[in-house]
C-alpha cells in the first residue's frame, strides 16, 4: 500500500518535535549500553576547541558591534565617555564568559554525579565477582574429585581466583586515578579563574586611571600618621617591619614564603610607590649585579623553584608594575628580565595543567601589555628615555613576548 506523499513525513516531524519523543530519546540514550551509544555520544559531545571558538566568536562580535559605529563616525575618543563605555562592555563580556564557563563546569559536574549510579556499579561488580567465584568453586570441586591431592587443588584455586579478579582491580584503580585527575583539574581551573579575575580587576583599574595623574594616597588615622599628616611617612613606618621580614626570608633561602608575603602586602597597598616583591627580587640578584650571566643564572634557578600558582602571580604582578605611571626605565628592564626567566620553557612545567590553563586565560592581556611596552606607550619614562636604553627595553619585551607565544603553542 502506498501512502500519500507528505502525510507521513509531517506526522513523523511533529512526533519528533514533541516533548514525549525528546524525553523517550534521552531516556533511551541514557540507558543504552555504552558500546551501542558511544558513537552518538562522541558526536554530540562539545569539545574544548568548539567552546573556545564559540567564546572567541562571541567576544569578537560584541566588540565589533560596540566599536564599529564609533570608529566610522570618529567619536571613539570624544568627551562623552564612548571609550569608557567600550571598556565597560568588554569587561562585562569577559565577566559573562567567566560566569558561563563556571556554570558549564558546574553543570558538567552535576551531570556526572547524577549519571553515576553507584548502587548499579556496586551490584554489577558484586554479581561479576560472585559469578566468577562460583565458577572457580565448581571447577575446583570437579578437580578435587579427580585429584586426590587436596593441597594442590587449593593452591590452583587461589591462583586462578587471583588471575580472574586482577583485571577488575586494575579497572577500579584506573577509575580512581581518572576521578582524582578530574578533581585536580577542576580545582586548578577554579584557582586559575580566581587569579585571572583578580588580575583583570586590577588591570582595569590601572587602565582607567588618567595618564597625567597618579593614584590618590590611602587615608590613615591620626594615630597612624601622627602630627605630620604625611601618608608616605605612615606607609614607611608600617612597612619597615614586614620589609625586614621579607628580605630576611630571601636571605635565609625561604624565597617562596618571602614572595608570598611580599605579594600579599603589595596587593593591599597598591597605591604605594614601593613594591616589596621588587625589593625581594632585587636582593636575590644583588650579589651578581656586576655580572649579567650570573644574574641570569640566579633568576632561572629561582624561577625553577616556584610552583605554577606563585609563578603566575609573580609574572602578572611584574607586568603590572612595569606599566605604572611612576615606573623608571631601569625598573622596567629588571622586571622584564625576571619575566623572561619565569616564562622560559626550561623553567616551566608544561604538565602543570593549572599553570598552563591560567597562562592561556591571561595570555591576551599579557601580550597586550608587552606589545604596549615594545611601542613605548607605557610607562611615560620609556618614551622619554635615551634611544640606547629604549632599544634595550624594547628588545627585552620582544623576547618575553616570544617566550609567551612559545608556551601558548605547548599543550600539556
Amino acid at each position: 500500500m502506498k501512502l500519500p506523499d507528505g502525510s507521513v513525513s509531517k506526522l513523523v516531524i511533529r512526533a519528533c518535535e514533541s516533548h514525549t519523543f525528546a524525553a523517550s530519546f534521552a531516556e533511551s540514550l541514557r540507558n543504552a549500553p555504552p558500546a551501542d551509544a558511544a558513537a552518538l555520544r562522541k558526536t554530540l559531545q562539545i569539545t574544548q576547541k568548539d567552546i573556545r571558538e564559540g567564546v572567541k566568536g562571541d567576544v569578537t562580535s560584541w566588540c565589533e558591534q560596540a566599536l564599529e559605529p564609533h570608529i566610522r563616525s570618529g567619536t571613539l575618543f570624544n568627551k562623552n565617555g564612548t571609550f569608557t563605555q567600550c571598556v565597560s562592555a568588554m569587561d562585562g563580556g569577559l565577566n559573562e564568559v567567566t560566569a558561563q564557563g563556571l556554570q558549564s563546569m558546574q553543570r558538567l559536574l552535576d551531570d556526572i554525579k547524577a549519571s553515576a549510579n553507584a548502587s548499579r556499579f556496586t551490584q554489577r561488580c558484586a554479581a561479576e565477582v560472585g559469578e566468577r567465584v562460583r565458577t572457580e568453586v565448581r571447577n575446583w570441586e570437579a578437580t578435587a574429585v579427580k585429584a586426590p591431592a587436596r593441597t594442590e587443588a587449593v593452591g590452583d584455586l587461589k591462583t586462578r581466583l587471583s588471575k580472574s579478579v586482577a583485571p577488575l582491580f586494575q579497572e577500579l584503580h584506573r577509575c580512581e586515578e581518572e576521578i582524582a585527575a578530574a578533581q585536580e583539574s577542576s580545582r586548578g581551573c577554579r584557582r586559575s579563574v580566581e587569579l585571572l579575575e583578580q588580575a583583570a580587576a586590577h588591570a582595569t583599574a590601572v587602565a582607567r586611571e588618567p595618564a597625567s595623574s597618579s593614584r590618590s594616597p590611602p587615608s590613615f588615622s591620626a594615630a597612624a600618621v601622627g602630627n605630620t599628616g604625611d601618608w608616605r611617612a605612615a606607609t614607611a613606618d608600617s612597612l619597615e617591619g614586614i620589609k625586614m621580614q621579607v628580605l630576611g626570608m630571601m636571605a635565609s633561602g625561604r624565597s617562596k614564603e618571602a614572595l608570598e608575603r611580599a605579594l600579599g602586602w603589595d596587593a593591599k597597598n597598591q597605591a604605594a610607590d614601593i613594591s616589596l616583591m621588587e625589593l625581594a627580587l632585587d636582593q636575590y640578584v644583588e650579589s651578581a649585579s656586576d655580572d649579567a650571566f650570573i644574574a641570569l643564572t640566579m633568576r632561572s634557578e629561582l624561577a625553577a623553584q616556584l610552583d605554577g600558582r606563585l609563578k603566575l602571580l609573580v609574572t602578572f604582578a611584574l607586568l603590572q608594575r612595569s606599566v605604572v605611571h611612576a615606573a623608571t626605565v631601569s625598573r622596567v628592564d629588571d622586571n622584564l628580565a625576571w619575566i623572561q626567566a619565569l616564562l622560559d620553557a626550561d623553567t616551566v612545567d608544561t604538565n602543570d595543567k593549572a599553570f598552563m590553563s591560567g597562562l592561556e586565560g591571561g595570555r591576551q592581556r599579557m601580550q597586550a601589555t608587552l606589545e604596549g611596552i615594545t611601542r613605548c606607550e607605557a610607562p611615560p619614562a620609556l618614551a622619554q628615555a635615551p634611544q640606547q636604553k629604549r632599544r634595550a627595553v624594547v628588545l627585552s619585551a620582544r623576547t618575553a613576548l616570544k617566550s609567551l607565544t612559545l608556551l601558548a603553542r605547548i599543550r600539556p
